[in-house]
């Protein structure tokens, strides 16, 4: 007589190497995902910093002249009505115009730290600002030449 179906030692062996391969993919899922957010946050990051440095650079395009107290940039645009304030404030990059409260430049998921402004000149008197952050521990860095 010859018997149909599996043994119990077939189904047991089957049911071994399913979970193996479903417990393969599942693992294999998860590292997608969290390297994904791992992704997310660096460009989110990357995006902070590129926007900061391209209001700098928007600020100092056209400025007069520039100071700093250390923990503030203040640049000087006569066409903007005034004088342009950066600064470091409640874990954000700020932006004071003429006659307005502050804004930040960066959003709430994101700090900036370790903001540090400095402003010199060459030999042929020609100024510089040098601007150094870090957002979420990434560090930033904006150098510009005033003309």
């Amino acid at each position: 007589m010859t018997s149909r179906g599996f043994t119990l030692i077939e189904v047991l062996i089957y049911i071994t190497l399913f979970g193996m391969l479903v417990g393969g993919a599942v693992a294999s899922a998860y590292s997608l995902m969290e390297s994904g957010v791992h992704t997310d946050q660096m460009l989110g990051v990357d995006e902070e910093g590129t926007f900061i440095n391209r209001k700098l650079n928007w600020a100092l395009t056209g400025a007069t002249d520039v100071s700093t107290t250390g923990s503030s940039l203040a640049v000087v645009r006569p066409d903007l009505g005034g004088t342009l304030t950066f600064a470091l404030a409640d874990g954000a990059m700020t932006l004071a115009r003429p006659e307005a409260p502050p804004l930040p430049l960066t959003a709430s998921a994101y700090a900036v730290s370790n903001v540090q402004f400095s402003v010199g000149s060459d030999a042929g008197s020609q100024k510089s600002v040098s601007v150094s952050y870090s957002v979420d521990g990434t560090p930033f860095v904006f150098k510009r030449y005033l003309r």
